[in-house]
């Protein structure tokens, strides 16, 4: 039997449920860690994403598993909220601090350290491994982190960088509504003549 990959990382899945009541898979994964998908999305619909969108989506799927944010499921129209999501890292700047968040959260009360091989692109959201490396070296440059023989491990410094950026982080997320109100009196009838 063949191993079922992940849509969006291309690793192995851990596992992978049918639920027929709601028409969607659930899939683990040691990347992206969980999320559900319809059954239309799985068979047909993922196949149009791009290489670097998946990679995108499993950065998101990652992240928010990890922050314990409710992954909704899916399909068409979730697909473009997450692609469209202000949590998206998108310029080598974001990447490098999405590096450091997650070593912060993983390592902050532990010391534990990073080994760069084992490590996935979506940690930063990389869509290839060039992406990756410039990420951990401005990070390396910035001595927010530092190699210990084949491990990142954060610094003091890239600690306090840490604190900074997740006090600094409030998303906003972007509607697709706008609130418009109206008055219509002699009053404002004198101000527009």
């Amino acid at each position: 039997m063949e191993e079922e990959k992940c849509l969006f990382c291309g690793s192995s899945l851990i596992s992978s449920q049918y639920i027929a009541l709601d028409d969607v898979y659930t899939c683990r994964c040691p990347d992206c860690i969980q999320y559900s998908v319809t059954q239309e999305f799985k068979q047909s619909n993922a196949i149009r994403l791009s290489q670097q969108q998946r990679f995108l989506v499993s950065g998101y799927l990652r992240e928010m598993n990890e922050l314990s944010k409710d992954v909704v499921v899916i399909d068409d129209g979730s697909i473009e909220d997450i692609l469209n999501s202000p949590y998206l890292a998108r310029t080598s700047e974001e990447r490098a601090s999405k590096f450091l968040l997650y070593m912060y959260r993983r390592t902050r009360d532990s010391g534990i350290t990073l080994h760069p091989q084992k490590a996935s692109l979506s940690i930063c959201y990389a869509t290839n491994t060039a992406e990756y490396d410039e990420a951990v070296s401005s990070l390396l440059v910035t001595k927010f982190i530092k190699e210990c023989s084949d491990r990142y491990k954060l610094t003091d410094l890239g600690i306090q960088q840490a604190k900074k950026i997740e006090e600094m982080k409030v998303v906003i997320p972007k509607g697709g509504y706008v609130f418009v109100a109206m008055w219509f009196s002699e009053e404002m009838r004198r101000v527009d003549d």
